[in-house]
């Protein structure tokens, strides 16, 4: 929650859950799965990836396709329906745009995305790119 709203009072509190059951994990990891992909989603910096297009339009799902086909664990991705009203705002979808009236996706790393892509071969090589501190 902390990277799609923008506010570390949910990394703080996530943090603390986190360290409170730390000695848990080491002893009984067949039962914190989920608590350590937390804790390695709070560890590495995830790969935020926006796209702005109509949900339904082929090249919306092309550009889906692309980022479902990979394991990508700490990724975090978030969509927009251009003709829809901005009803959640988030700082990854602040300023996206689709291109040229395309299916759009933004690959990005603490907010700071790279050119915008409508090509899903170009996604996919984004894709592939290691993320900065992770």
């Amino acid at each position: 929650m902390a990277v799609l709203t923008g506010d570390q009072e949910y990394r703080k509190k996530a943090m603390a859950l986190l360290e409170s059951a730390s000695s848990f994990f080491a002893v009984y990891p067949q039962g914190f799965g989920h608590w350590l992909g937390a804790l390695d989603l709070a560890l590495a910096s995830p790969m935020e990836v926006a796209v702005v297009g109509p949900l339904h339009d082929p090249s919306t799902g092309s550009l889906l396709r692309t980022i479902h086909s990979r394991f990508l664990p700490n990724r975090l991705l978030v969509g927009r329906d251009p003709a829809d009203a901005d009803i959640f705002p988030t700082p990854i979808l602040e300023g996206r745009k689709a291109v040229d009236g395309l299916a759009t996706a933004y690959v990005c790393h603490g907010y700071v995305c790279e050119l915008p892509t409508t090509d899903p071969s170009l996604l996919d090589a984004l894709l592939s790119q290691p993320v900065p501190g992770g």
